[in-house]
């Protein structure tokens, strides 16, 4: 969407590639929020399970939907497609990775940072209530 209007002329189309698409973003967002915001019971965690099912069932229907309906995106990883031969696609392939790899080690350390506080915490009060035992 950043570069749509620039690009169609219009800041949404009703792209089979865009549409299914949208439809997977959307189906993981309810997991995130249903996850939240429901108690963690049997059935709610097997009513996520579902729901990520259905998500990973859209990928191939996104996949169909470019081969089989076209769309306003150019062709470049099919027959006829230019492919990763132009240096820009390759520079901006490489750009992507190691933006994305970034974000996954940042995101891992902190998550190890996160549960290396909160096992402190829980030793920390450990020893509180050990100690007012004794003393009380």
């Amino acid at each position: 969407m950043i570069w749509a209007k620039r690009a169609w002329g219009v800041w949404w189309t009703w792209d089979p590639q865009l549409t299914t698409a949208l439809l997977t973003v959307l189906i993981y967002l309810a997991i995130v929020i249903f996850r939240a915001f429901s108690p963690d019971g049997a059935a709610e965690r097997r009513l996520a399970a579902a729901l990520g099912v259905l998500g990973a069932v859209n990928i191939p229907i996104i996949r169909y939907s470019v081969l089989k309906w076209g769309g306003n995106h150019p062709v470049v990883l099919r027959e006829g497609g230019a492919g990763l031969g132009d240096p820009a696609m390759l520079e901006a392939v490489r750009t992507g990775f190691v933006a994305m790899a970034g974000l996954c080690v940042t995101l891992i350390w902190l998550r190890s940072e996160q549960h290396l506080l909160r096992s402190r915490l829980a030793r920390v009060a450990e020893e509180a209530a050990s100690r007012s035992a004794l003393d009380g």
